[in-house]
């Protein structure tokens, strides 16, 4: 098993009888913004293989029952469909994962976990909601992402709604890093790619 990180802040208040020290309250080794980009990432593109083959799958056996066929739908419908879908795999993904591991498999590569506030092990009712933060960020054009770079806690929109925090289970080496980095940056410019050639 895994050790939790032992490091300690200090927290002091003004008493009526001088400084006194707080109870202390444990402080983890978070990994930053790009970090946690690149292991998204790596989520994402998982959840584009599993809704290809559910779309395949789907398109087969629909037809073959011939219950629907997709060849139906016009461009726009078609497009409504894929999108709808790939949300709805991405969300679910995310609520189950999280909420029966702790973590996903981008946080794996990054050797992190999602932990409560108090550092203990997160319940499904903190992965519905955290998972429901996802989508108040990209309502606010990512903004509740962008913020993991601008605060101490290295936390965004979804953490602070799901009471979450991501940290590192141990020491992580600069490779495990560096790779998650590359492989968030890769993917992404993959999909650039892939709009400007659509």
């Amino acid at each position: 098993m895994d050790a939790e990180p032992q490091t300690f802040e200090w927290a002091e208040e003004e008493t009526g009888e001088g400084w006194k020290p707080k109870t202390p309250k444990p402080h983890f080794d978070a990994p930053g913004f790009w970090v946690r980009a690149g292991a998204f990432v790596i989520d994402y593109y998982l959840c584009v293989f599993l809704h290809y083959g559910i779309m395949t799958a789907s398109d087969f056996l629909l037809r073959e029952w011939g219950i629907f066929d997709f060849d139906s739908l016009d461009d726009y419908e078609f497009d409504i469909t894929v999108i709808v879908c790939m949300y709805i795999i991405l969300l679910l993904y995310f609520f189950i994962v999280q909420g029966l591991w702790g973590r996903t498999a981008g946080k794996v590569l990054i050797n992190a976990k999602i932990v409560t506030t108090a550092g203990g092990r997160i319940t499904f009712s903190r992965s519905l909601r955290r998972t429901a933060g996802y989508l108040a960020s990209l309502f606010l054009f990512g903004v509740g992402f962008l913020v993991v770079a601008f605060n101490r806690n290295k936390t965004g929109l979804h953490d602070w709604i799901g009471g979450t925090q991501v940290v590192y289970r141990g020491y992580t080496s600069l490779w495990r890093k560096t790779a998650a980095i590359a492989a968030g940056w890769l993917g992404a410019a993959f999909m650039i790619y892939l709009v400007l050639g659509y």
